[in-house]
Order: structure tokens, then sequence, then C-alpha cells
């Protein structure tokens, strides 16, 4: 039998240092999370025979497309400056699609990458990666 479901934007939260991150950009990728690698590496033999090794690489990236009016631009501009300064210790991170319960979470994040600015006729985006150290994704069971 067919099914009829939906989504939602407000149904995803994004934490950052225990925040709730707002002030997200339009469209589709306001909110990206980017394995730093494939799970698994294989080779090939000579005969055809194959090995797959699993990494156990689980770091990431988090981008993050924001308002530049947005209260989570200004907290992150913080937390920048005090990296720079030296003074910051790693934060956590989650994202969680409370719908369907898809998304994941890391406690030992920085800032990768600080937006570019620019002003013009109208508002631009703020563009934050965030590096995840040791994303765990979420267990989603779907009946």
């Amino acid at each position: 039998m067919n099914q009829l479901t939906s989504y939602s934007a407000a149904n995803v939260a994004i934490n950052i240092d225990n925040v709730l991150a707002s002030g997200l950009w339009e469209g589709d990728d306001a909110v990206v999370f980017e394995p730093n690698a494939d799970i698994t590496n294989f080779i090939v033999g000579m005969q055809g025979d194959v090995i797959a090794s699993i990494t156990q690489n689980r770091a990431g990236l988090m981008t993050l497309r924001l308002q530049h009016t947005s209260e989570t631009h200004q907290f992150l501009e913080r937390k920048y400056n005090q990296m720079v300064a030296g003074r910051l210790p790693f934060f956590k991170t989650s994202l969680t699609d409370t719908g369907t319960g898809e998304g994941g979470s890391a406690d030992q994040c920085l800032i990768l990458r600080r937006p570019n600015t620019q002003y013009g006729t109208n508002a631009s985006v703020r563009e934050w990666v965030i590096l995840c150290a040791n994303w765990v994704n979420n267990e989603v069971t779907y009946e």
C-alpha cells in the first residue's frame, strides 16, 4: 500500500555547544554534514580477489549557511575569536531531524573555516565549516 510521508525543516535541530542554531540561510543546503572519508577502502588483486578495509576515520565537516544577522553567526564569531586567542577548548555539535531521528553528534569540534564576507544590494550568506573529529551517527529505525 502506498504511504504518504512528509518532511519539515522545522524538525531539524542543530546544537553548537548546547545552543540551538537559528538564522539559517534559505535552500536545501542550509546545513550539510559530510564524512571525511569513505567507510570502506578496498583493493582488487591481479586475479580479481578483493580485500576491504574498514576505516576508523570518524571525522567529518559540518557546513552551516547562516544569515549575517543570525545569533548563531555572532556566537560562532565569538568562538572564532576565542580560538584565535588560544582560549577555546573543543565544543559539542549535534544535528538531528527530530521527525526521523537521522543525524548525529560529536563532542570534539573546532571551527575549521570562517566565512567570507561580502556586501551588496542583497543580504549574503555566511558559511561556517566546523570540524567534527569524532562524529557518531544517531541510531535510526524505520517501521
